[in-house]
């Protein structure tokens, strides 16, 4: 069973990438991106090859399933928050790349660089 079940109950179907209500992400991946995206990553090796703790992944899934207001992401590495976002992600019920679009998405991966730009 998703370690997320009670976050996502929240947003209607379990795993919905989107908040039903207002087309908006859920708090958790979103919040997770934001902090991600804010600190400088880029300058960081690895961060969804290399593991982060699994006790602080596990952590920031419990505090987001108990609806943590002001959760303090500073308290964990920047590799375990990457992991508690690779983790929800996998554990959407429908893929991140949607089976509706399965057949655009092998076409853009056939697309040579110069019909991209």
């Amino acid at each position: 069973m998703s370690k997320f079940v009670n976050l996502r109950k929240k947003w209607g179907k379990k795993g919905s990438f989107k908040d039903k209500a207002s087309d908006e992400l859920p708090k958790c991946p979103k919040e997770l991106i934001e902090y991600l995206n804010n600190n400088e990553v880029e300058n960081v090796e690895g961060i969804f090859r290399i593991p982060g703790n699994n006790n602080d992944i596990q952590n920031i899934i419990k505090l987001y399933n108990k609806k943590r207001v002001n959760l303090n992401l500073q308290n964990y590495s920047i590799h375990s928050i990457g992991g508690a976002l690779k983790q929800w992600i996998r554990e959407m019920e429908d893929p991140l790349l949607t089976y509706e679009l399965y057949e655009a998405w092998l076409s853009a991966a056939e697309l040579e660089e110069k019909e991209i730009f």
